[in-house]
């Protein structure tokens, strides 16, 4: 068969779509982000069968995927060498069996009545989607709007005992209307807006009540650990950076020393694992005005699949890294005085690192942020886009 080589996908996605019995008339790349193994590949194609009639379809290309056979996939090996990439047609994902039933109108509304919701025609949004991860459907059309997620099957039950805990402690969360051990969840609607959709409008009052959110985080009841801390993969990170930019690879080195460095420095004592979110972000956080007083409260907070009991300042690290981020888009984009904002807002959460109780607190915090800027780093499409986060990790590994 053809080569499967990635750089140039196009012949690659010609041969995908001659296994479809359709030919390839365009296509344009969607999605990239590394994997355990391998990367994780998104395409847009515009297909066209035998009559002529087009159709578009979204696909996905693990480059090295699992030798065990997944139903809906399509497994490649280039001849005479171990090479080989899978291919998934989009909602059929091969980690995630219940998203096909949740996308299209008919099969939803069981799947929703098999959860104690009754829609009979609901009108479906796909909010979000990581491919092998989740995803979160919208669901109007009934008395009030739900929100499915859909995680891969085994890991229902415990993200559903994690709602169940926070909102024993008195954590606004979405709450649990039903669920499924095929992965899927129902979900209410909290009240209120994004804080990053308004963070021009946010001031460093908001930042005083995310600190008292993680302190009642602290204090919920959850007994499973958090999702592992990322500066905990820094070697891997490193690897697929020097994978992706080889010519940098001295630098790349000196940088995971360098955080290595700050970890051990804030490690020196025991760190008391407290609940934390494990992905705290402007984005996961709810607000709405607060009648007669200034500014904005919090008033919810979404995707606590990744809670457990950590380290405070993966929580501390991951708002300010985010934060970031969301500056340098905003610059990319042109909004400069946006852009400022964000950053100053960040740098008045960096200053609430300096903790009497926890004289290491700072050095992890700096870690672990530069090695969530060396994961942007990785999803980024374009070099200066990368180079961009790389420098970030950079600064904050100082």
């Amino acid at each position: 068969m053809s080569s499967l080589d990635l750089d140039n996908p196009a012949e690659l996605l010609g041969v995908i779509a001659g296994q479809l019995g359709l030919s390839l008339i365009g296509w344009h790349a969607t999605h990239s982000e590394p994997a355990r193994h391998g990367n994780l590949l998104g395409f847009e194609i515009e297909l066209e069968d035998a009559d002529g009639q087009r159709q578009s379809q979204a696909i996905f290309i693990e480059t090295a995927p699992t030798e065990e056979p997944r139903e809906n996939v399509l497994v490649l090996q280039q001849p005479g060498t171990d090479s080989r990439i899978a291919a998934w047609v989009y909602p059929h994902d091969p980690s995630l069996p219940a998203l096909a039933a949740t996308v299209f109108s008919d099969s939803a509304s069981l799947a929703l009545a098999r959860l104690g919701v009754d829609v009979a025609a609901p009108q479906l949004s796909v909010l979000a989607y990581r491919p092998g991860k989740r995803a979160v459907i919208r669901v109007d059309g009934g008395t009030e709007r739900v929100y499915l997620k859909v995680v891969r099957p085994g890991k229902a039950a415990a993200i559903v005992g994690r709602h169940n805990s926070l909102l024993h402690a008195g954590i606004d969360v979405p709450r649990v209307i039903g669920w499924s051990e095929d992965g899927l969840i129902a979900l209410n609607e909290l009240t209120g807006v994004e804080a990053q959709r308004i963070v021009t409008a946010l001031d460093e009052g908001f930042l005083d009540r995310v600190q008292e959110l993680t302190a009642r985080l602290a204090l919920a009841r959850i007994d499973s650990p958090a999702r592992e801390s990322l500066v905990d993969r820094l070697d891997w990170y490193r690897n697929r950076l020097v994978d992706r930019m080889p010519e940098q690879r001295r630098r790349f080195r000196k940088l995971a020393d360098s955080i290595r460095q700050l970890l051990s420095e804030g490690r020196t004592s025991e760190v008391a694992l407290v609940t934390i979110h494990g992905d705290l972000h402007a984005g996961q956080i709810f607000v709405r005005d607060a009648p007669n007083a200034a500014g904005h409260v919090i008033s919810g907070l979404l995707d606590i699949d990744t809670a457990g009991l950590g380290d405070p300042a993966d929580d501390a690290a991951a708002f300010y890294a985010h934060l970031l981020v969301l500056a340098q888009h905003l610059s990319d984009a042109r909004r400069a005085d946006a852009a400022e904002h964000v950053r100053t807002l960040a740098d008045a959460w960096r200053r609430g690192w300096i903790r009497d109780g926890d004289p290491g607190f700072s050095a992890r915090a700096r870690a672990i942020s530069a090695t969530h800027f060396l994961g942007h780093a990785l999803r980024q499409s374009s070099p200066d886009a990368a180079e961009a986060m790389v420098r970030l990790a950079v600064t904050a590994a100082r």
